[in-house]
Protein backbone atom coordinates (compact mmCIF):
# COMPACT_ATOMS: atom_id res chain seq x y z
CA UNK A 1 0.00 0.00 0.00
CA UNK A 2 2.69 2.50 0.96
CA UNK A 3 2.90 6.35 -0.74
CA UNK A 4 0.04 5.96 -2.87
CA UNK A 5 -2.40 4.96 -0.39
CA UNK A 6 -1.19 7.73 1.56
CA UNK A 7 -1.26 10.49 -0.88
CA UNK A 8 -4.91 8.62 -1.67
CA UNK A 9 -5.90 9.12 1.89
CA UNK A 10 -4.31 12.69 1.88
CA UNK A 11 -6.65 13.39 -1.06
CA UNK A 12 -9.63 12.16 0.55
CA UNK A 13 -9.16 13.62 3.59
CA UNK A 14 -8.99 17.87 2.26
CA UNK A 15 -12.04 16.15 0.01
CA UNK A 16 -14.40 15.80 3.01
CA UNK A 17 -12.26 18.90 5.00
CA UNK A 18 -13.86 21.09 1.78
CA UNK A 19 -17.25 19.37 1.99
CA UNK A 20 -17.41 20.07 5.69
CA UNK A 21 -17.02 24.04 5.30
CA UNK A 22 -19.32 23.92 2.61
CA UNK A 23 -21.82 22.71 4.96
CA UNK A 24 -20.93 24.53 8.04
CA UNK A 25 -21.42 27.42 5.70
CA UNK A 26 -24.69 26.50 3.77
CA UNK A 27 -26.09 25.58 7.76
CA UNK A 28 -24.98 29.13 8.87
CA UNK A 29 -26.98 30.95 6.01
CA UNK A 30 -29.48 28.48 6.89
CA UNK A 31 -29.54 29.33 10.69
CA UNK A 32 -29.05 33.30 9.93
CA UNK A 33 -32.52 33.23 7.50
CA UNK A 34 -34.10 31.88 10.42
CA UNK A 35 -35.06 34.35 12.77
CA UNK A 36 -36.29 31.91 15.55
CA UNK A 37 -33.08 30.25 15.34
CA UNK A 38 -30.64 33.09 15.11
CA UNK A 39 -32.38 34.52 18.20
CA UNK A 40 -31.56 31.08 20.18
CA UNK A 41 -27.81 31.08 18.37
CA UNK A 42 -27.07 33.86 19.78
CA UNK A 43 -28.69 32.63 22.91
CA UNK A 44 -26.69 29.30 23.24
CA UNK A 45 -23.48 31.49 22.24
CA UNK A 46 -23.35 33.43 25.20
CA UNK A 47 -22.85 30.48 27.50
CA UNK A 48 -19.47 29.55 28.44
CA UNK A 49 -17.96 26.64 26.92
CA UNK A 50 -20.62 26.92 23.73
CA UNK A 51 -19.01 27.23 20.41
CA UNK A 52 -19.70 26.93 16.67
CA UNK A 53 -20.06 23.23 16.41
CA UNK A 54 -22.31 22.34 19.99
CA UNK A 55 -24.50 25.33 18.54
CA UNK A 56 -24.96 24.05 15.58
CA UNK A 57 -25.78 20.46 17.37
CA UNK A 58 -27.72 21.54 19.64
CA UNK A 59 -30.21 23.61 17.18
CA UNK A 60 -30.43 20.53 14.92
CA UNK A 61 -31.57 18.88 18.06
CA UNK A 62 -33.22 20.44 20.31
CA UNK A 63 -34.68 19.85 23.38
CA UNK A 64 -38.03 20.64 24.30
Amino acid sequence: MGKSFEISCKRIIRCLDTEIKRMEKQLAKQVEDQAEWSEKQTLLKSAPGVGDVNNSRKLSHPIN
